[in-house]
């Protein structure tokens, strides 16, 4: 779901390829111990920053669908449609709809001989999934 130049509102379904990954970064600082404390860690995070990154890409599209959802990438608001996970309670029943921020520099369209489009493009959540504090 994602805000067109118009103003309103547009959805696109997306039946390519969706992969993840996570970027770990931290802070880590070292305790001196003594050897009575073997089973105490020596080196310890203070903290733990998660980042998932997904990315798309998009089933073969016509030039007028490539040329609509340039709009997606360039759109201030874009949501997924998820299912709801473990606790997580919504007012649409099964499907939450999660805020994400595409990437600006990840934005591909491969065009083939065909005349036929695939659209890459990469986002994070825009709500971060945890940061967790040792």
């Amino acid at each position: 779901v994602f805000k067109n130049m118009r103003g309103g509102y547009d959805f696109f379904n997306c039946y390519g390829t969706h992969s993840k990954s996570v970027k770990i970064s931290g802070e880590k600082y070292e305790n001196h111990l003594t050897e009575n404390l073997r089973g105490f860690h020596v080196n310890q995070k203070l903290w733990n920053k998660r980042e998932d990154v997904y990315k798309v890409v998009t089933q073969p599209l016509n030039n007028e669908h490539a040329e609509w959802l340039e709009e997606l990438v360039s759109s201030p608001k874009v949501w997924v449609q998820e299912k709801m996970k473990d606790n997580e309670q919504s007012w649409q029943g099964d499907n939450y709809l999660r805020p994400i921020i595409i990437n600006d520099s990840d934005f591909q369209i491969h065009n083939t001989e065909d005349n036929v489009h695939f659209i890459e493009f990469s986002y994070p959540l825009s709500n971060p999934v945890s940061t967790q504090i040792g």
